[in-house]
């Protein structure tokens, strides 16, 4: 019976150890994203592209951690967001929110690290300047299986 309890109670304790250190290295990741995000490769005009990019990290469907940006101070008025026929006062961050929350029935199953970038014209951007080029995108995987790899010597 005590084998049993000392046997449960270790189990859960690796279990606890285990969930916690991936979660910090997950969000030690998402740090090493936004610093990039931030490092000025993405001009900034309103500020709302960089607000409607941020880092969801689940598990399991549940969000552990969010990684935000928040610099715009005006609105984006140019753009028609997606289902409205009219110009509207766009907020980068609302569209984030709202991209985050979707992301808990998204990912329900697991440890899940997402970049998003929400606002509706964010991959034309992209897909004009390059911003997120395959070599940004070769070094993040780089820099992300070094880490995993020191993680695993812990």
């Amino acid at each position: 019976m005590n084998e049993d309890v000392i046997r449960n109670k270790m189990k859960d304790f690796i279990a606890t150890k285990v969930h916690n250190d991936v979660l910090q290295l997950l969000e030690y990741i998402a740090n090493v994203v936004m610093e990039t995000i931030n490092s000025g490769i993405i001009p900034v005009v309103t500020g709302n592209l960089q607000d409607s990019t941020g880092i969801g990290i689940y598990h399991n469907g549940v969000m552990k951690r969010f990684v935000p940006n928040q610099i715009a101070v005006v609105p984006r008025t140019d753009i028609y967001p997606a289902g409205l026929t009219t110009r509207d006062v766009v907020w980068g961050h609302n569209i984030l929110q709202e991209a985050i929350n979707k992301g808990a029935l998204r990912y329900s199953k697991g440890y899940v690290l997402v970049v998003l970038s929400a606002m509706p014209y964010a991959a034309l951007v992209d897909v004009k300047h390059g911003y997120f080029d395959n070599q940004i995108v070769s070094e993040l995987n780089s820099t992300v299986r070094s880490l995993v790899t020191q993680f695993k010597r812990i």
